[in-house]
């Protein structure tokens, strides 16, 4: 079909006609209204900024339906035609892409606009300064998205060079990277011109601003920074695209200046490249603008808007849109519909007249039916506010009421009694046997007789020791004729030790300790036999020790659990409870062979209980002066941790308490539900992020219904709005 371009009608109006400009950019889309009045082009009001992914149709075409509602809102004649501005890689030559027609073919169809044509968005915002600002660019363009920073040189209104890089932390280094892979460039033009498709915050600036440019790259000096809105790209769309087509059908433009246009006009003075003539505006066909000619010349199925949540740039505030808009939209879709026509006959056959009643009153029976029934629950999860205090208190078991003011609460003194014994595995280590013992001859070599008592000690081979089993006296030495005669006796020693050492063969001697061999001494004949040892497991004193704290952290959970049985609706002081030990009764001692220890314990817990519901009631009575304005407390979740108790002997308690809640912002929620009714759930999503501490919504509607019926329920009574903290 022709491309006839809508400003023809223009001039044989006096009301202004408005025509819709869409901006479609790396995985966002921008939209504007625009008119021609009194010879000049400008824009009457801005659509949303809508973000969709990659080459999903139905996320772009939902894209587009909530920015060209936001820019609709409160107008009272519909769009009738629609600029586009497209990125490079929608282009091949003078001509759109064929995939990419087909999608605007799309969205001219599904929202009955007429399309005058297109512009490159690049060239677009270049012509767009030129008409602001008088000369041709001179500048470095930035342009920073998600993943990646584009670069683009342009002289004389021209872009001479351009570059994609990806984007890291230093926003310096990636500019200066893309500059770098540009052809050989004498000297940069000292203006850098910073934009994308949202608000560029002062942080990103400075790191341009702080930049060693000098050092690292040709310019004559420091270049200056400015950074633009983010609707100066389709406002050069508008404005730009709009007069070419204005001009084209001989109108006489005005260019109207804008806050953004004053501003790069008082900063292309500061520029030093500036040309001697300047070269006349370029017509439409410089600018990649087809006129009378349809870009979108392929028929294809219309697409059925699809919602999805979109990814919005922060607003200080957001309005509903009205119904309005969605009157607009169906008086377009009536002025489409007509009823069959009838030969004049006289009068309309009866039948059909019954048809069209039956149908007039199922089709009121299911709008009541649509306006009353469905039922919707909205779960809004709000970023808490965290407020922590330190609190201390008394708990007296005297006292009978609590006392705000001087932070008392009454507590009532209990006790539990628990005996358990408990068993665990030996870990020591020992030797257990039998000493060697035997019979030795101690001989007396003295003049007088002597008595050894039981236990005195005989060192043997080896220095090892034996001892007397029993007190012996041995008779002095007497003289006979075949020489002199030493005194004594036989004796039973035992081995000081157990183990085969004390085994010793006949004939084996020993000496007396404290007494040299020339005065006593002692040989066995038979030798020491019976010596054993063997390696064993020992209690130790640590076994004991560890089974002590194992059954007695194992009491005191036994204790705390019996008290919250006796006790359901108290709450328990768990810290310095007072416990006294009745019985403590191990079954080895250490050094004795044993593979296994076993505990008996019997133990007095003592402690307070109070009532948590005063200590909770008591405590959001205090802290209520700490919460800032417009939050309120949320109900139940108030945390508290018993950082420090001191118990005196009287059983009174000082307990330091740190206490933590979540507080949420102050919400109306009758007025929310009221701003909710009849609403889709895409802009209902919209209205929500403008709430304070907004993180996500569920929205559940029952029945679910297609696409254009599902909208919230036209009643707040029917809507069931719950507020949830987000963990």
């Amino acid at each position: 079909m022709e491309l006839k371009n809508l400003l023809t009608r223009l001039g044989k109006t006096e009301k202004p006609e408005h025509f819709l400009a869409l901006e479609i950019g790396p995985g966002f889309l921008k939209s504007a209204i625009w008119e021609v009045f009194e010879n000049e082009t400008k824009i009457t009001r801005f659509g949303s900024i809508e973000e969709f992914s990659g080459d999903d149709e139905a996320a772009f075409i939902a894209a587009v339906d909530l920015s060209f509602t936001r820019a609709i809102e409160d107008l009272t004649v519909s769009p009738s035609g629609v600029i586009f501005g497209l990125p490079e890689n929608w282009l091949t030559g003078e001509a759109v892409v064929d995939d990419k027609k087909l999608l605007l073919k799309t969205v001219c169809e599904k929202f009955d606009l007429k399309p005058l044509g297109f512009v490159q968005s690049q060239e677009a915002l270049l012509h767009f300064f030129r008409l602001k600002e008088g000369i041709p660019l001179n500048a470095i363009l930035v342009r920073l998205n998600s993943s990646g920073v584009w670069i683009g040189v342009a002289k004389n209104g021209q872009i001479i060079g351009e570059q994609t890089v990806g984007r890291s932390n230093d926003l310096g280094n990636d500019v200066e990277e893309g500059l770098a892979r540009l052809e050989k460039v004498e000297t940069y033009p000292t203006r850098i011109i910073l934009f994308n498709s949202d608000t560029i915050n002062e942080e990103i600036k400075e790191q341009l601003e702080s930049y060693s440019w000098q050092e690292r790259l040709p310019f004559l000096h420091a270049p200056k920074v400015e950074t633009l809105t983010p609707m100066v790209s389709i406002e050069a769309i508008a404005i730009a695209g709009g007069a070419e087509v204005a001009r084209s059908l001989g109108f006489e433009i005005k260019a109207a200046e804008t806050e953004d246009s004053v501003a790069v006009k008082e900063a292309a003075k500061n520029d030093e490249v500036v040309e001697d003539e300047v070269k006349p505006v370029v017509n439409a066909d410089e600018l990649g603008f087809v006129q009378s000619k349809d870009v979108l010349e392929n028929e294809v199925e219309p697409v059925e808007t699809m919602n999805r949540e979109s990814i919005l740039p922060a607003k200080k505030r957001f309005k509903l849109p009205s119904f309005k808009s969605g009157i607009i939209r169906l008086k377009s879709l009536i002025k489409k519909f007509s009823l069959p026509q009838f030969k004049k006959s006289g009068r309309l056959p009866w039948v059909l007249g019954g048809i069209i009643g039956l149908l007039g009153v199922v089709f009121i029976g299911l709008f009541v039916l649509w306006w009353n029934v469905p039922k919707a629950e909205v779960v809004l999860y709000l970023e808490p506010k965290i407020l922590e205090e330190e609190l201390v208190v008394i708990l007296d078991p005297q006292a009978k009421n609590f006392d705000l003011e001087n932070k008392l609460i009454p507590a009532e003194i209990v006790e539990v009694i628990i005996e358990e014994s408990k068993t665990k595995t030996t870990t020591g280590e020992g030797l257990v046997g039998d000493p060697a013992n035997g019979e030795v001859i101690i001989y007396n070599k003295t003049n007088l007789e002597k008595i050894f008592e039981l236990g005195t000690v005989l060192i043997g081979p080896d220095k090892l020791k034996f001892t007397l089993d029993n007190e012996v006296k041995i008779a002095s030495q007497s003289a006979e004729e075949a020489g002199i005669t030493y005194g004594k006796v036989t004796a039973e020693i035992t081995a000081a030790s157990i183990g085969t050492e004390g085994n010793l063969p006949g004939g084996s001697e020993f000496s007396l300790k404290d007494y040299p061999e020339s005065v006593y001494s002692a040989k066995t004949e038979a030798g020491l036999t019976g010596g054993t040892s063997r390696q064993v497991k020992t209690v130790n004193q640590e076994d004991q020790e560890e089974l002590l704290a194992e059954l007695k952290e194992k009491l005191t959970l036994g204790a705390q659990e019996e008290l919250n049985q006796k006790f359901p609706d108290k709450k328990i002081l768990d810290k310095n409870i007072i416990i006294e030990v009745l019985n403590q009764d191990f079954d080895g001692q250490p050094g004795d062979e044993a593979e296994n220890l076993s505990l008996t314990l019997k133990f007095r817990f003592k402690t307070l209980v109070f009532s948590e519901a005063m200590f909770n009631s008591m405590v959001m009575e205090w802290i209520r002066e700490s919460v800032p304005s417009g939050f309120v407390l949320h109900q139940n979740n108030l945390q508290t941790d018993f950082k420090e108790v001191e118990l005196n002997e009287n059983l009174t308690a000082r307990v330091t308490t740190m206490l933590k809640l979540n507080l949420v912002p102050e919400i109306d929620q009758a007025e929310i539900k009221n701003n909710l009714v009849g609403r889709y759930p895409p802009v209902i999503r919209e209205y929500l992020k403008s709430l304070t501490n907004f993180v996500a919504v569920d929205i559940t509607i029952k029945p679910l219904l297609p696409a254009r019926l599902n909208t919230l329920p036209h009643k707040p009574e029917n809507i069931n709005l719950e507020i949830r903290i987000n963990h």
